[in-house]
């Protein structure tokens, strides 16, 4: 049997040749299993992000996806290429799989490694929430830019008043 013989599904979303995309989706007799969106709004995506188990992105050209990003902070488990900054928050068997990009195979057995083994997908999903909590989550860097800023102007941060000498309270 193929090794991903059992139910699954996949949403290819993004800009690109989506026509061409499509096509070889139904020339390789996947469209049952492989919807091609083309690009999504931010309600789609959240949508898809919380109905999802994997994320990958096999790209050859990032900085720092946030699409690797929202995954994290979904509990995904995330298959990725380490190009940019992405190894710095994806640590290849701890908070996702990384794979060389531009290699086809690599990418087929991580893939079929985080389909095939719901405890991997598990654990990496859970570490990949847990560091986006700790080092991404966007909540935790606006309280230390505002308490910062509060901090600069002399804002007493429970009162929204400036303090008496004009300072910060410690």
């Amino acid at each position: 049997t193929h090794p991903l013989s059992h139910a699954w599904r996949a949403t290819i979303a993004g800009d690109g040749d989506v026509a061409q995309c499509r096509a070889d989706v139904e020339t390789s007799a996947l469209s049952d299993r492989v919807a091609v969106t083309g690009w999504m709004g931010p309600e789609d995506v959240e949508r898809l992000l919380g109905e999802a188990d994997v994320l990958t992105l096999p790209s050859h050209d990032e900085n720092l996806p946030m699409s690797v990003i929202e995954a994290m902070g979904h509990g995904l488990a995330v298959v990725t290429t380490p190009v940019g900054a992405t190894a710095s928050i994806i640590h290849d068997g701890h908070t996702g799989l990384l794979v060389p990009p531009g290699e086809d195979a690599p990418l087929a057995e991580a893939l079929f490694r985080v389909v095939r083994d719901a405890d991997l997908r598990a654990r990496l999903g859970a570490a990949a929430r847990a560091f986006h909590a700790a080092h991404l989550d966007i909540r935790r860097h606006t309280e230390t830019l505002t308490n910062s800023w509060e901090h600069i102007l002399g804002v007493d941060a429970a009162s929204d008043t400036p303090s008496p000498t004009g300072k910060a309270k410690a």
